[in-house]
């Protein structure tokens, strides 16, 4: 089964985009662009109008905030999963608030961005195994990522009581950088 749905990543660290783009391939979706700060977010949004973009939260130049207000002021019907750490739920629920549909919270874990994809109607190919296509891998448009790579992990906060998250903190299988 190919879903054929195309996805934006946007997250400052490069070890974040790519342990996400390795779940979202392995769900069968199409990595369409990558960014790592909310300008570029917002163009590649513009250029691929992709079904989905992931966003983090805290990044440089123009925080996932912002962008987020930015493109659902451009498509009110933007798909937005939002991305955050521990510890930002005031964030979270800001986000929902400007538009965005849910969110996932950092380390990953692929049951929970699969419900966080049910939740804002993107289906997957569950049973293609997670991993890396090369074709999709070829195709994907990247966004050069200049900001200096860190990755730290940070400790589970419940989150239950923020809107558009109806199962409570969706965590990830990556690592957080602190800011």
């Amino acid at each position: 089964m190919t879903v054929n749905k195309k996805v934006v990543i946007v997250d400052d660290t490069m070890f974040m985009r790519l342990t996400l783009k390795n779940i979202l391939q392995g769900f069968g979706l199409e990595i369409a662009g990558e960014g790592s700060n909310g300008h570029e977010a917002v163009t590649l949004y513009k250029r691929i109008k992709p079904d989905l973009i992931t966003m983090d939260i805290t990044m440089p130049q123009k925080d996932g905030l912002e962008a987020v207000k930015e493109i659902i002021a451009h498509d009110q019907e933007a798909v937005i999963i939002m991305v955050s750490a521990m510890g930002q739920k005031a964030k979270v629920v800001e986000a929902i608030s400007a538009g965005a549909k849910d969110f996932i919270v950092k380390p990953f874990k692929q049951e929970r961005i699969a419900g966080a994809l049910e939740r804002v109607g993107i289906a997957i190919d569950a049973d293609k195994p997670a991993g890396k296509d090369a074709a999709q891998e070829e195709e994907t448009e990247e966004v050069k990522d200049d900001d200096k790579e860190k990755a730290k992990g940070d400790e589970v906060e419940e989150a239950e009581d923020v809107p558009g998250n109806r199962e409570g903190v969706t965590e990830n299988d990556g690592q957080k950088k602190n800011k």
